[in-house]
């Protein structure tokens, strides 16, 4: 029986999610692979919490900024389309801010960078989720990260290489570039229950 392992993380305050992903991707994970080795997990998953991917403004008569309100921002109020937009076009606007940002990143690296220079920007104040139901506020993590061993054993063993003194410390200090140790929920989960449609349905 496989073992699963969750794991909710943050991103650091000054990181954007962009710069976090690609850390996560493409440094961390590629440097805990050569540390621990066999004992990597069968599989390491990130989900990366969908954020609006331009800087957001905030009133102060916002409903993410007034504690006092608790509407839910739809996905075109807090994009900016307006909520008179067919979702077709909601989908369009967002896609093209998404399409923006990523050539940014693309023609000027993974910098920090923002409408107006000095403007405190890249924490989840300012790169909204994209809510159907709750408030941006409850999302107070950037990435869920999922890993399987074969069983229990497995994963005992890679903790145990993890907690290694010299691996520890390389992982630690890696770590400080990109998350957030103040929200680090890490936790184990039974065996999935999956329901799948009804064919013909």
């Amino acid at each position: 029986m496989t073992y699963t392992i969750v794991a909710f993380i943050r991103r650091k305050k000054d990181t954007s999610p962009a710069q976090f992903r690609a850390h996560y991707d493409n440094v961390h994970v590629p440097l805990l692979q050569v540390l621990v080795g066999s004992n990597f997990p069968i599989s390491h998953t990130r989900h990366y919490v969908t954020r609006y991917i331009e800087p957001l403004r905030l009133s102060s008569h916002h409903p993410v900024s007034d504690k006092k309100s608790r509407k839910d921002p739809s996905p075109a109020s807090v994009s900016g389309a307006s909520s008179e937009l067919p979702v077709a076009q909601q989908d369009r606007h967002h896609d093209q801010s998404t399409t923006q940002s990523e050539e940014h990143i693309r023609d000027h690296g993974l910098g920090l960078w923002s409408a107006d220079a000095g403007e405190e920007l890249h924490n989840n104040a300012s790169y909204l989720p994209v809510m159907y139901r709750g408030q941006p506020s409850d999302v107070d993590y950037d990435a869920i990260t999922i890993m399987v061993w074969e069983d229990k054993g497995c994963f005992e063993r890679f903790r145990d290489v993890f907690y290694r003194e010299e691996v520890a410390a390389r992982i630690f200090e890696d770590e400080k570039r990109f998350l957030d140790h103040g929200l680090r929920l890490t936790f184990a989960v039974e065996e999935p229950a999956v329901t799948r449609r009804m064919q013909g349905a």
